[in-house]
């Protein structure tokens, strides 16, 4: 694509985000070369769609990979000073610096996990870690937020208050329906780290009901705003359960968390166990758990075994390998003890899956 073209598109995009004005300024301080490096890498092959002249969707998507990627990002601001985001992502392995030139902003974000799990480096040189039904409340944009998807789909809700393009009128306003708009702006003076705990059952359902009002053809502005007050009340009340022991990992933990994940990934056929890795580092065997359970939400021997019978299923869906054969690449050296937690994840034996799913290009013979 040459350059006219890609030039062609950024107007376009900033032609369809000039109701969010949030995101049209943010796109607008991007530089040009980023952002046809970026439409660039998804080969133009977006879409924009507007719901209600009050929700702005843009869709990306990336093909010819085993697994097509595909973002899905909606943005809105109900109120000046006050913008929600939906983001979805699909496909992809990893995400690094998703912040980039907004670490100055003064803001105060709550950031709810509806799928995946996320990784954030904090201002004391902690990693805090974020999975299904956990919610973060940042009291500015940090410098280096990643995102480590594995392959898996990624979902989250976003509310940003901006605090300084908040006016004094709007902010009575706000403090009026019960938004402590100066707590937010003594959190980012005096440089507050975030906060991170599950939510409650009650407000899990308000920011899954604030998704889908993001994704109603009836949206409006009043009802964000009705909702983002609920979602507050509910925080300020004490329904999110503030806990960092069971969210947090220094370096070293998270270093040592990456290469035993790497080892399991990387031989998937070699006899890998809990133990081996805790005499290997000198931990014990809990410890080396509960840190890799903060990052990938399953203990080391769990989360070997539903890798490998992912590998697994995959062969068999997609190869003429023998049972004996896949179960031999996926470390199991008995073939009855394969099936078997084959059978126990799956609800059929390796075998009954490939007839089942065995892809039309090999026949249905394997």
């Amino acid at each position: 694509m040459d350059i006219f073209e890609k030039e062609k598109d950024i107007q376009i995009i900033l032609d369809k985000i000039k109701g969010i004005p949030r995101l049209y300024n943010y796109v607008t301080n991007l530089s040009p070369d980023f952002l046809e490096s970026f439409l660039g890498y998804f080969e133009s092959n977006f879409d924009i769609v507007s719901r209600a002249d009050t929700v702005v969707e843009i869709r990306l998507k990336k093909t010819g990979r085993s697994e097509d990627e595909e973002w899905v990002y909606s943005f809105a601001e109900p109120y000046p000073g006050i913008s929600v985001m939906c983001g979805n992502i699909k496909g992809l392995e990893k995400l690094d610096d998703m912040n980039g030139r907004e670490e100055d902003l003064k803001v105060s974000v709550y950031h709810y996990c509806r799928k995946g799990r996320c990784e954030l480096y904090t201002n004391d040189g902690r990693y805090a870690f974020s999975r299904p039904g956990v919610l973060c409340q940042e009291s500015r944009k940090y410098k280096k937020k990643n995102f480590d998807f594995h392959g898996e789909e990624y979902e989250c809700v976003e509310i940003a208050f901006r605090l300084d393009e908040i006016g004094d009128e709007e902010k009575k306003y706000l403090i009026s329906l019960g938004l402590d708009i100066d707590s937010m702006q003594k959190r980012y003076e005096d440089d507050a780290d975030f906060s991170i705990g599950n939510v409650s059952d009650t407000l899990k359902i308000a920011e899954e009901e604030l998704a889908g009002l993001m994704r109603s053809d009836t949206v409006d502005n009043t009802s964000l705003l009705l909702m983002i007050l609920r979602i507050n009340n509910l925080i300020r009340t004490g329904h999110v359960a503030f806990d960092e022991k069971k969210f947090y990992l220094t370096k070293g933990q998270r270093e040592i968390v990456n290469e035993i994940r790497n080892e399991i990934v990387e031989h998937p056929d070699k006899m890998i166990t809990a133990e081996s890795f805790s005499e290997k580092y000198g931990i014990s065997v809990v410890s080396l758990n509960k840190y890799f359970s903060i990052v990938y939400g399953d203990t080391i021997h769990k989360y070997i075994q539903k890798y490998r019978m992912d590998i697994a299923a995959k062969s068999l869906r997609t190869t003429k390998q023998s049972i004996a054969e896949i179960a031999a690449a996926s470390g199991y050296e008995n073939q009855g003890k394969f099936g078997t937690v084959f059978k126990k994840m799956y609800g059929v034996t390796p075998l009954e899956y490939r007839r089942q799913n065995l892809n039309s290009t090999y026949g249905s013979d394997g």
